[in-house]
């Protein structure tokens, strides 16, 4: 199973920015659609700003995973990410929350 995955981890790693306030590889899109797909998920079970919230436990606790698989297991899927990775990840899954939250807004003024 490891040498399917590995090759699409590996592209997921292509560094398009990276500096000492911003780290934007492949793997932040994936954060960004996850952001968005919890926040709408959430939007059915949950209202107002406690989606946020939700999203951004979900987010943290998926990079607390990551953590753990390179840090304790040692998992050749995951690389160790620098603080800056670890923020901007949390902070573009938390813009893709906030994309989607407006264009349920947008979509519910234009209903009524």
């Amino acid at each position: 199973m490891i040498p399917v995955i590995d090759p699409i981890t590996e592209v997921l790693r292509t560094v398009i920015v990276s500096n000492d306030f911003i780290h934007v590889d492949l793997w932040s899109f994936v954060h960004l659609i996850l952001g968005g797909l919890l926040l709408f998920l959430f939007s059915f079970f949950i209202k107002g700003i406690k989606r946020f919230y939700w999203v951004f436990g979900v987010l943290a606790i998926w990079e607390l995973g990551e953590f753990i698989a390179y840090g304790i297991i040692k998992s050749p899927l995951v690389t160790i990410e620098t603080r800056i990775d670890f923020i901007t990840d949390l902070v573009v899954g938390m813009f893709g929350a906030l994309i989607v939250s407006l264009l349920l807004f947008l979509k519910k003024v234009k209903k009524n």
